[in-house]
């Protein structure tokens, strides 16, 4: 019985976001759908691994980075909610891409192409809407495609995890 709760965990935790990296608007969506679902697994899974290799020659290892999403996430969508009330949505919509593929040449990541997308967030609540509107860039790593706003949300729950301290 013990084996058999250990492989049904070990699975669990071995899900397939493969799609999530197949084209630059499904990165750009997946990011924002692991954040509105808080799933920290998934922001994890959709973060190239040069990143993650980033943050382990910091010492922060990706259970340490996976407990820092964890416990950044709840604030994080609590600042959307403090603006609007009650539950979130987000509605994200990619438009025209700009190809800015030259601006990263001397990058520390290996990266192959880049698009950078004008995007629309809609947050609904109960206090009322609100629109934001802003860029989004996805990039190619190793042939997988990206969401740099989620190496920007690790950052935050970093920073925020080491200004706790």
């Amino acid at each position: 019985i013990a084996c058999a709760v250990l492989i049904v965990v070990h699975n669990h935790q071995k899900k397939d976001y493969s799609a999530d990296q197949a084209s630059p608007q499904a990165a750009i969506h997946a990011c924002y759908a692991a954040i509105e679902q808080q799933d920290a697994d998934r922001i994890l899974a959709d973060t190239p691994d040069a990143v993650i290799e980033e943050y382990a020659q910091k010492g922060i290892n990706r259970n340490d980075l996976l407990k820092l999403v964890q416990d950044y996430l709840p604030t994080y969508l609590k600042t959307l909610e403090d603006s609007c009330g009650g539950s979130i949505t987000a509605d994200l919509q990619t438009e025209e891409q700009e190809d800015i593929t030259d601006n990263y040449t001397d990058a520390s990541l290996p990266v192959e192409r880049a698009y950078r997308y004008p995007i629309v967030i809609r947050i609904q609540g109960d206090a009322g809407n609100r629109e934001e509107t802003r860029t989004s860039t996805a990039i190619q790593v190793d042939g997988n495609w990206y969401s740099t706003d989620i190496t920007a949300f690790l950052s935050a729950a970093n920073t925020t995890a080491s200004s706790a301290k």
